[in-house]
């Protein structure tokens, strides 16, 4: 005949799994601890040691201030007509065409070789570049 044993009545304290809400929080802190004004009504604070050293604060100016020195060499603020360019500028050339990556994937077939590696990276991001083109 089985032996039972007597259950034990001391309870195990139960720990919350790792990853749970009941997490350590520190006190809360209101936003306008975080938010400083912006604008012309913050001025930075300057440390004293700071400022020994010649730092100052600066006034929003619309244009920095440029030296007769430095307008002699050509130097000058750009003005609201210089056109800021979104369009791409030139062709993008990469260490092979893709014409080339392709001829070496059939030339070299250990894929331990960097350039195989090089011609497959090539080989995609030329794919990702005909799928955006077409569509």
């Amino acid at each position: 005949m089985p032996q039972v044993q007597p259950a034990d009545d001391t309870t195990q304290p139960v720990s919350q799994p790792v990853g749970s809400v009941a997490k350590e929080h520190g006190p809360s802190v209101g936003v306008s601890e975080f938010i400083k004004p912006s604008g012309a009504e913050a001025s930075p604070v300057i440390p004293p040691e700071v400022a020994e050293h010649g730092v100052e604060a600066v006034v929003n100016e619309e244009a920095p201030r440029v030296t007769e020195e430095q307008r002699q060499v050509g130097i000058e603020p750009a003005k609201e007509s210089v056109p800021v360019l979104t369009q791409p500028t030139g062709l993008v050339q990469g260490p092979m065409t893709e014409e080339e990556a392709r001829e070496t994937m059939k030339i070299h077939k250990k894929v331990s070789n960097s350039i195989v590696w090089l011609a497959a990276t090539i080989l995609k991001h030329a794919q990702m570049v005909h799928q955006k083109i077409t569509g």
